[in-house]
């Protein structure tokens, strides 16, 4: 009996050990997903869904640190004058602590404009804490 216990549980030891790695690739891979699936022209309005209780945002009309709802209009205002064609990531992984970015281009017609996004996992959802639209 005490043999058989011996094998299971080393059998069992690398998988203990493995699983943390595995669960933090998964959930890495997970949070990025997630945000750029919300970086195609019939999701973008809903990116400031996932907005924090406080943005830094920077737009070309608007540039500060503003509260979810009034970044959310800022926003969506720029969505109106801009609508999005197409938007390209180029970049995006893990920036610091437990924050992520995204980097890319979005195109409005003849506009261009840089787009870089910073946001953390915070009980389970991606919330957007910076974000920048920079006309090219």
């Amino acid at each position: 009996m005490l043999n058989t216990a011996h094998r299971f549980f080393k059998r069992l030891l690398p998988v203990l050990l493995f699983l943390p790695l595995w669960v933090f690739s998964q959930d890495n891979t997970v949070a990025q997903s997630s945000l750029s699936d919300l970086l195609t022209p019939p999701k973008i309005q809903s990116l400031s869904n996932c907005f924090d209780e406080m943005v830094t945002l920077e737009i070309p009309t608007e540039q500060g640190t503003f509260r979810k709802q009034q970044a959310s209009q800022l926003f969506q205002s720029f969505l109106k004058l801009y609508p999005a064609d197409s938007i390209r990531i180029r970049k995006q992984g893990l920036s610091g602590g437990d924050s992520r970015y995204l980097i890319g281009d979005y195109y409005s017609g003849n506009t261009t404009f840089y787009i870089y996004i910073v946001s953390r996992r915070q009980l389970g959802q991606e919330l957007i804490f910076n974000l920048n639209l920079n006309k090219k």
